[in-house]
């Protein structure tokens, strides 16, 4: 009975093993069975053919054609064709300098045609200088780059005003003109005879007119190069320095339009005022009193030539007033008046509204009091495939202080 019930306990304990080693190679069968299939499916490779095209619908030649993950690579031909050999759940990356990389999952797909668009040097991340841009990282030379959208809060009316104070080492000068403006100069002035002002460059090409003709509405960067690095470019015209105006362009996408409209009012804040007529007189008469030399001893009475002839002193009449100047019979106020213009006298208009006591205000006349100015731009841009545009209307009146 004993001896029966061991061999009842080995036979259980070799089913049991028998039914673990049984486990144990199906599960490793199933397993390897399924790297297997994973490892077909990945060496299933397909040939791929298409076509690489820029924005314009133009060939592209030279894009690189690289396989994910892989090392397989091919580039495009002067027709912007290539061939490639890859997995049919690949995905194929094409790039190349100066567009955006595009990732193109293959999915069985024999035929793959490739639209690349261009890439545009950020603003914030470089700066335009002579030959080109560059990183503000790698740049070397004195560049100061100013951006059209940090003072969109300024409303500049001019391009000086745009400069001034936001570029170190430039002073730019004031104009009294209706027009705005004022001189320019790169760290100083560098000749006593010369011209000291820094050549212009607009969108690529010397500017030769005058900066108050360009709507700052319409410039979207500035840069000032201050160094001998601009020279490598532009030659001994730029040995006073470079100011780079770079101008709006259009985006991909929808057209924008964008309106600005200012409306300013100017005053005088303070003004010390004209002199009345009977003030002015009396300064035309010391001045001109100052600048006569005299000769009593031939001429007696010669101090009084200037002298109001209503004021003449007691014992010189004003016959022998006129008579200093041969003009005995005449008008004694319009001689007094033409004495103290100088050499050609007061215009006519002017002694005849004294006379008549209605002075001229000349300060009315030259004076605006209530400047008004204004200043509009409409513009609209816009980027498709074939063509990149931006334009804008502006309106500027300034009717000044005087």
């Amino acid at each position: 009975m004993k001896k029966n019930k061991k061999e009842s306990k080995k036979l259980i304990s070799s089913s049991i093993l028998l039914l673990g080693l049984f486990s144990f190679f199906v599960t490793s069968s199933i397993s390897v069975n399924a790297e297997v299939a994973t490892l077909k499916s990945s060496l299933a490779q397909i040939t791929v053919t298409g076509k690489v095209t820029d924005s314009r619908n133009n060939p592209l030649d030279g894009i690189s054609v690289v396989v994910k993950g892989g090392k397989t690579a091919v580039i495009t031909d002067a027709k912007g064709m290539f061939t490639i050999s890859v997995p049919d759940n690949g995905t194929l990356v094409f790039s190349a300098v100066g567009f955006i990389s595009s990732e193109v999952a293959v999915k069985n797909n024999k035929v793959i045609n490739v639209f690349l668009t261009e890439q545009v040097s950020s603003l914030s991340d470089v700066v335009v200088v002579g030959y080109g841009t560059a990183k503000k990282k790698d740049l070397t030379g004195a560049v100061v780059q100013i951006k059209a959208t940090q003072l969109e809060n300024e409303n500049a009316r001019s391009i000086q005003d745009m400069l001034r104070g936001n570029a170190p080492g430039l002073d730019v000068g004031f104009s009294a003109s209706p027009k705005g403006g004022g001189s320019l100069q790169v760290r100083g002035r560098a000749s006593l005879t010369a011209s000291t002002s820094p050549l212009i460059v607009l969108d690529g090409v010397i500017y030769p007119g005058d900066l108050s003709d360009i709507n700052p509405n319409d410039i979207a960067t500035m840069d000032v190069l201050k160094d001998a690095s601009s020279a490598a470019v532009f030659g001994a015209r730029s040995a006073n320095g470079v100011i780079l105006i770079t101008t709006k362009r259009g985006k991909l996408g929808k057209p924008i339009i964008t309106v600005n409209s200012n409306y300013t009012m100017n005053r005088i804040s303070s003004w010390p005022g004209l002199l009345s007529p009977d003030e002015f007189l009396s300064w035309r008469q010391d001045v001109r009193y100052s600048m006569r030399g005299y000769d009593s001893t031939s001429k007696p009475g010669m101090k009084y030539f200037e002298l109001d002839p209503r004021k003449l002193p007691n014992g010189f009449t004003v016959d022998q007033w006129l008579g200093l100047s041969g003009q005995v019979g005449a008008d004694p106020v319009s001689i007094w008046l033409q004495r103290l213009g100088g050499g050609t006298g007061m215009q006519p208009v002017s002694i005849e509204s004294y006379k008549n006591g209605t002075p001229i205000d000349w300060e009315s006349l030259i004076l605006n009091k209530n400047g008004m100015q204004q200043d509009h731009t409409v513009g609209i841009s816009g980027r498709t495939q074939n063509t990149t545009y931006y334009t804008s209307l502006g309106y500027f009146e300034n009717q000044g202080m005087s």
